[in-house]
């Protein structure tokens, strides 16, 4: 009798947990490893659109051939890019072209238990001279 009890506690514990609203604030996005019914992270926006950068002035009279820039941010429930932050730079006038680009991409956004939500992203500028 006292199994029978232990498998039904654990089972109304398990369910409540799972059944938690998502927080309210931005989520990280999951790993490949963590199924997101379990942990609190949210599938992933999807690129819809996102045209490259264009090459600075200034990285051309440098001669820089190659740079990256990495960017976090939020993509929103809406699709769009929000509250950009440079993780790292390249100067040249190249962070900020990065930027501009970004604002432009448009996502499918991320998901939370079948809900859409907000979720930080780092992607990797590259810009490439030839």
């Amino acid at each position: 009798m006292k199994t029978g009890l232990i498998i039904c506690v654990f089972f109304l514990t398990s369910v409540l947990l799972f059944a938690q609203e998502p927080p309210k604030d931005t989520m990280r996005a999951c790993r490949a490893w963590e199924p997101p019914d379990i942990t609190d992270c949210a599938i992933a926006p999807k690129v819809m659109y996102d045209p490259n950068p264009k090459y600075s002035k200034e990285a051309r009279k440098k001669k820089i051939k190659d740079a990256s820039v990495i960017l976090g941010f939020v993509v929103g429930v809406d699709g769009f890019v929000h509250n950009i932050q440079v993780e790292h730079g390249a100067g040249y006038g190249l962070d900020e072209n990065a930027i501009e680009t970004v604002k432009t991409w448009k996502f499918a956004p991320g998901t939370y238990r079948g809900r859409l939500v907000p979720v930080m992203v780092k992607v990797v500028v590259n810009f490439k001279l030839y």
